[in-house]
């Protein structure tokens, strides 16, 4: 049973939000399924149906506000959870009509849990979550969470679980409550090394490597990101695997042991530029700067700041420009 999803899962499709969140839409056969468990009459139903098919084409041609009509349209005639939960879906895309979105999700919620339909009644959970933690209201949030949780333990899912587990610790991150945020990272890396799940394994231990780093635990968070990098470098996953070796740069920059921090920066920048990241090229160039200011060699460290300031300009990252801007003004007073 484990990891089996519920039917109305199969047939939904991945929705991604401006902000790069991704979550369910509903489909055509959503609808159809729906439709079929219910006794309403049969020109009703095709009314139904051909609402939220003019919603799936407006979705298509991103005409949001049209699509969310159209789907109230649908609602209209006969409420479903496939039209509510794409109407919130269409809604998110301004932010004006978030109260619109969440009431759409919460309706839908409320009909998916008087049926009994557990998909839905997830994507419901998940992203009244999202909406909660972004306004911010971590403790609604958390009651989101923690219900959805109850439905995949109370269904052997495991390594959903573990996701979950991970998403209800980053909660209490942004509570700053990291005690109880540890706890759950842990819970989800145990499940994760009992079933084999190595991506969500690695997730949880740079998660707890993040959490440590927090608390000034460099001598705790150093496994984490070594254990999680060994992993990436398993999976062959390039960009995480540069990420780890940054972290592990950090923590080695944190304990003033710069000839390691040099080492693990210098790694991470070979593998940004090889996978052309440019970000993250530029993120270990103003490292590479720092560590190499502060032993003295400004000359090396105005180098890779200038290299940096070039890239997160090009980039479109404005602060991280201006900061090392003014690391590049202080160097040169130096000189």
């Amino acid at each position: 049973m484990e990891n089996i999803k519920f039917k109305e899962e199969e047939f939904f499709e991945d929705w991604f939000l401006s902000d790069g969140n991704v979550v369910s839409k509903a489909t055509l056969k959503n609808l159809d399924e729906e439709l079929n468990t219910v006794n309403l009459d049969p020109k009703l139903k095709e009314e139904t149906k051909r609402h939220f098919q003019t919603a799936e084409e407006l979705l298509k041609g991103k005409k949001y506000q049209a699509a969310a009509d159209a789907c109230a349209k649908s609602i209209n005639v006969h409420p479903t959870m496939s039209a509510y939960l794409n109407q919130g879906n269409a809604l998110l895309y301004d932010a004006a009509h978030l109260p619109a979105a969440s009431k759409a999700y919460a309706a839908g919620l409320t009909l998916s849990q008087k049926v009994s339909a557990r998909g839905f009644e997830l994507a419901f959970l998940n992203i009244l979550a999202v909406l909660s933690q972004a306004e911010p209201n971590f403790d609604e949030a958390l009651r989101y969470y923690q219900a959805a949780l109850k439905i995949l333990r109370e269904n052997g899912r495991k390594n959903d679980e573990a996701n979950q587990l991970l998403k209800i610790g980053f909660t209490y991150t942004l509570k700053s409550d990291l005690n109880k945020a540890v706890n759950y990272y842990q819970a989800a890396l145990k499940i994760c090394r009992e079933a084999g799940y190595k991506e969500n394994e690695a997730k949880c231990l740079n998660n707890l490597g993040l959490l440590y780093v927090n608390q000034n635990e460099q001598d705790k968070a150093l496994p984490c990101f070594k254990n999680a990098l060994a992993i990436y470098k398993e999976l062959g996953y390039k960009k995480e695997e540069a990420y780890q070796l940054g972290n592990i740069g950090s923590v080695y920059r944190d304990k003033e042991d710069r000839n390691n921090a040099l080492k693990y920066y210098t790694e991470a920048l070979g593998i940004f530029r090889q996978i052309n990241n440019k970000r993250g090229e530029a993120n270990q160039l103003s490292n590479l700067g720092y560590i190499y200011a502060v032993q003295g060699k400004p000359r090396s460290a105005l180098r890779h700041f200038k290299d940096a300031v070039v890239i997160f300009k090009e980039s479109g990252a404005t602060k991280q420009a201006e900061l090392t801007q003014k690391n590049i003004d202080l160097l040169s007073t130096r000189i």
